[in-house]
C-alpha cells in the first residue's frame, strides 16, 4: 500500500499509471480528489472498482474534468459517462463537487445528484440549465450554498401558468426551500434576452430566503442588474420587491 494515509489527491494532468496504485489502501482516509478523466483512467477505475458503495466514507470534495476522448470510450453514451462521474460523488458524503469538460446537459442526472444530500458547493461551469433544473437541484440538495453554472434559460413554464403568475407559482409550490443557498455564480452569459435571464435569477430568490448574491462577469453586470430592476417593477414581481431587494443590493 504506497499511500495508506493519503488525504488529498490532486492530479492536474492525466492519471499517470495503468492501475489503482494511488488509491490502494487509502479509501478510509481520502478526503479530497481532483482528477482529470480520460478513457484510460476511467477504464482503470472501473476495472479495479475504485469507487464502490462505502469505499470512501471521508470523501468531502471532488473535482473532475472529462478531458478525453471525443467518442467517450469506454462509455456507450454521454449519459453513462456522467453517471460514472456522479457515482464518485454519490458514494460518499461529498460537500463540494466540480465538473469541467464539454458543454453538457445535466438535467437527466439531477436525480443522481440528489443522492448526495450533503453537497454544499456545486460547480458545473459548462451547464446552461433551464430554470426548473436549478429549482430541482436546490430542492434536492438541501445543504447547497453555492452554485456555479453558465447563464440559465427560462425553458417551458408549467401548464396553465402565465409569466406574470410565475412568482406566485414558485412561492406556492416550492417556498421555503434551499435555506442554505446563498450564491449563484454565472460563469458566462450566452443569452441575448436579459429579461428572461432576470426572471431565472429572481424566481429562486422568492423561494430561497438566504439567496442574496449573484455574480457575473463584469461586462454583463450592468445589463443584468438593469433587467432585474425592470423585472421587479412588472406585474407579478412588484408585490415581492421587499424580499428581492437584498439581491439587488449585493449584486
Amino acid at each position: 500500500m504506497p499511500f495508506p494515509i493519503l488525504r488529498h489527491l490532486n492530479l492536474s494532468l492525466k492519471y499517470p499509471i495503468g492501475d489503482d496504485t494511488l488509491f490502494r489502501g487509502n479509501g478510509a482516509t481520502l478526503e479530497m480528489l481532483d482528477m482529470r478523466l480520460d478513457s484510460a483512467s476511467v477504464s482503470m477505475l472501473r476495472t479495479y472498482r475504485v469507487f464502490v458503495p462505502g469505499s470512501h466514507p471521508k470523501m468531502r470534495k471532488v473535482k473532475v474534468a472529462y478531458i478525453g476522448d471525443v467518442e467517450l470510450e469506454p462509455f456507450a453514451s454521454l449519459a453513462e459517462a456522467m453517471q460514472f462521474m456522479y457515482r464518485i460523488v454519490s458514494e460518499a458524503l461529498v460537500r463540494g463537487y466540480s465538473q469541467y469538460g464539454p458543454p453538457q446537459n445535466y438535467a437527466p442526472m439531477l436525480s443522481l445528484l440528489g443522492n448526495n444530500a450533503c453537497t454544499q458547493v456545486m460547480s458545473l461551469p459548462n451547464w446552461s440549465p433551464e430554470l426548473w433544473d436549478v429549482v430541482t437541484l436546490i430542492k434536492l440538495l438541501s445543504l447547497l450554498s453555492d452554485l456555479r453554472t453558465l447563464s440559465p434559460i427560462l425553458g417551458p413554464i408549467p401548464d396553465g401558468v402565465t409569466l406574470d403568475e410565475l412568482p406566485e407559482h414558485i412561492i406556492s409550490n416550492y417556498a421555503p426551500m434551499g435555506r442554505r443557498f446563498r450564491c449563484w455564480y454565472i460563469t458566462a452569459i450566452l443569452v441575448q434576452n436579459y429579461s428572461d435571464l432576470a426572471t431565472c435569477v429572481l424566481l429562486p430568490a422568492l423561494a430561497c430566503p438566504n439567496f442574496t448574491y449573484v455574480a457575473t462577469r463584469h461586462i454583463c453586470h450592468e445589463e443584468l442588474l438593469k433587467a432585474m430592476k425592470e423585472k421587479i417593477s412588472e406585474p407579478g414581481f412588484s408585490q415581492y420587491e421587499p424580499c428581492l431587494q437584498p439581491l439587488l443590493v449585493k449584486f
